[in-house]
């Protein structure tokens, strides 16, 4: 009868070892550790009946994390945390090996870059991108990894600078473009990801000089009442 062996070796070229974790009953069992030519960690990871179980942890050249993640029966669950330089880079939730929650990624500074929503591993839900100072950029909706709603652009203010409606992934409907005082800019309607008509521009008090204004319009600049010139009753 053959014996089993007691632990799994893996060597370089150069004879380092690459690669070693105990076994059992012919399977991988316990600690994996993975070395480089050098000699260096580059890899921790723990097993159990020849899967991965717990935590998995890669090493940079310096001996850092670069990457943290947890494993149940082989698969990612729970959360990987991704490190540049000794920081973190971002958070990625796993549920039974698919992304599933706020995935957070961080700027140099550890400010929050952006927050993606996931669900079974697919964009869902709201998602969010902020400038350095913590100042909200940006808001999407998805719905199964498709843009499906409004996309809205902000400017440091918080005021919005564009709208962006949204369904199955292309732009459908009007798109509108603001000044940072809050005044509609610019109105282009859109159908499947392509544009219809003209494009109407406003100047920074509503006013659209292309558009046939009514006396009513012309006297006050009024934006409101020009809509309700031209839109039937």
């Amino acid at each position: 009868m053959l014996e089993m062996p007691e632990a799994y070796t893996e060597y370089h070229d150069n004879g380092q070892v690459a690669e070693q974790c105990p076994m059992k009953d012919g399977q991988l069992e316990g600690e994996l550790i993975a070395y480089d030519e050098e000699g260096r960690v580059t890899q921790r990871s723990q097993l159990r009946e020849g899967m991965l179980e717990g935590e998995t942890c890669y090493y940079d050249d310096e001996g850092d994390p670069s990457q943290k993640m947890s494993f149940q029966q082989g698969r990612l669950h729970g959360d990987m945390v991704v490190y540049a330089h000794g920081r973190v880079q971002s958070t990625i939730p796993y549920f039974d090996g698919k992304q599933h929650g706020q995935v957070v990624a961080f700027d140099e500074n550890g400010q929050i870059q952006s927050v993606m929503s996931y669900q079974q591993g697919q964009l869902h839900g709201e998602s969010r991108w902020y400038d350095g100072e913590g100042k909200v950029i940006k808001t999407s909706l998805y719905e199964r990894n498709k843009l499906e709603g409004e996309t809205i652009e902000y400017y440091g203010s918080g005021q919005i600078r564009v709208r962006f409606p949204y369904h199955n992934n292309q732009l459908t409907g009007e798109v509108q473009k603001f000044y940072e005082g809050g005044v509609i800019q610019e109105r282009q309607q859109y159908v499947d990801g392509k544009p219809v008509g003209i494009p109407l521009w406003y100047d920074e008090n509503g006013v659209c000089p292309d558009a046939p204004h009514s006396e009513d319009n012309q006297r006050k600049g009024s934006l409101k009442n020009f809509w309700h010139s031209v839109l039937p009753a």
